[in-house]
């Protein structure tokens, strides 16, 4: 399971997804009233939806504060619902929610880990390179304060300092992300993190020693 902030995902061993919780950003997708009628508005869910917008099954479910990623068995990403900050990877000037699943472009990446945030994601592929999109406002992203520009509406790579993930010993064995803030582990014991509401936009990832 992954919980979100007012939602719940759940996958099943057979790979079926439901959805609990509140779906007022179309985080759970379209929304029906008690007469089955589609409606604009629906508060929550009190009992499990099932999530029947995929044609395979899913792998892995992530909820973020107001939207939703899904991976499937063949590694096709999908989000559902907030996109202001470009989180379901998708122009936030031409969708500020979506209520269908909509894939998300990842340019054939073989997906290993996904971490998501408040309104960021981070991806980690097998090669062990890190990529994220979303909100980058408070340096969660990647480590830098883009000042006015809130949202990176597209995967984008993700560099780290000091050549962490290019040997070895320093590749990347696990991510986080959290609110507004992201974090990973190396395989040499190595712990990195960046963002945060305070964030300096001036200093790069700092390191935990």
């Amino acid at each position: 399971m992954s919980l979100g902030f007012q939602h719940g995902l759940y996958l099943t061993a057979s790979g079926r997804v439901f959805g609990v919780g509140k779906n007022t950003r179309f985080q759970l997708g379209q929304a029906y009233n008690k007469d089955s009628n589609h409606s604009e508005i629906f508060d929550k869910y009190q009992t499990a939806k099932e999530l029947k917008y995929f044609d395979e099954e899913v792998k892995s479910v992530h909820a973020g504060k107001f939207h939703s990623l899904i991976l499937t068995e063949s590694n096709k990403l999908y989000g559902l619902g907030y996109n202001k900050y470009g989180q379901l990877g998708i122009n936030s000037s031409l969708y500020q929610h979506s209520e269908e699943a909509m894939e998300v472009f990842t340019d054939g990446l073989d997906i290993d880990q996904i971490a998501v945030g408040a309104h960021h994601c981070l991806i980690l592929d097998k090669n062990g390179d890190l990529y994220g999109f979303g909100a980058r406002m408070n340096g969660q992203l990647d480590g830098v304060n883009k000042g006015s520009r809130q949202e990176q509406c597209s995967i984008t790579p993700i560099k780290l300092p000091n050549g962490v993930g290019q040997s070895p010993d320093s590749r990347i064995v696990s991510i986080k992300a959290n609110n507004l803030k992201s974090s990973l582990t190396t395989a040499d014991g190595q712990v990195w993190f960046w963002g945060g509401y305070f964030y300096d936009g001036s200093k790069p990832s700092r390191q935990l020693k």
